[in-house]
């Protein structure tokens, strides 16, 4: 499932955080766009005027990131998922 945070097989962030061996809490943004690529401007205005992604950038416990882009000729999902270590 690429519409969103929870996972196809219902997980969360949370979730695939801990079964990926990170021992913290976590959080994720998700942008998606309806075509082949996505510049770095529309994926900073996705995740900058959603208040509950941008909560998340902007707090400063989280001190690790991960992200993942994904394409293809319908759409792109850009996933970065933010860390505050143990």
């Amino acid at each position: 499932n690429l519409d969103g945070d929870t996972g196809s097989d219902g997980s969360t962030p949370q979730d695939r955080a801990n079964a990926a061996g990170f021992h913290g809490k976590a959080a994720e943004t998700v942008a998606i766009n309806p075509a082949l690529a996505i510049s770095g401007i529309e994926i900073l205005n996705q995740w900058y005027y959603n208040p509950a992604y941008f909560a998340i950038m902007s707090d400063c416990a989280n001190s690790q990131i991960g992200v993942w882009t994904e394409n293809s000729l319908n759409r792109t999902v850009v996933v970065a998922v933010y860390g505050q270590p143990q």
